[in-house]
């Protein structure tokens, strides 16, 4: 983070890393914003409980989809121009 191009994003797996990240770059003097993924919980709880109880039907069955929600923040911008 010393050098002269810094990342313009840190993408982290989990709420831990991400506390992690954000605590390393605030003792660096850093200012940070964040962007974080909404998790449905609660569908997956469901649909854990509902293959426990009944069961899946085919191997296919097995596999359930629970789509995150991307929440934007004030640290969504487009990329800047040059970098990728």
């Amino acid at each position: 983070m010393s050098g002269p191009i810094r990342p313009t994003a840190i993408f982290a797996m989990n709420d831990n890393t991400a506390i992690g990240a954000l605590s390393a770059l605030v003792k660096l003097g850093l200012s940070v914003l964040l962007t974080s993924v909404g998790v449905p919980f609660d569908r997956i709880a469901a649909e854990a409980l509902d293959l426990l109880s009944r069961g899946a039907a085919s191997a296919s069955d097995r596999i359930r989809v629970a789509q995150p929600t991307l929440i934007p923040r004030a640290s969504t911008a487009p990329c800047r121009s040059g970098r990728r």
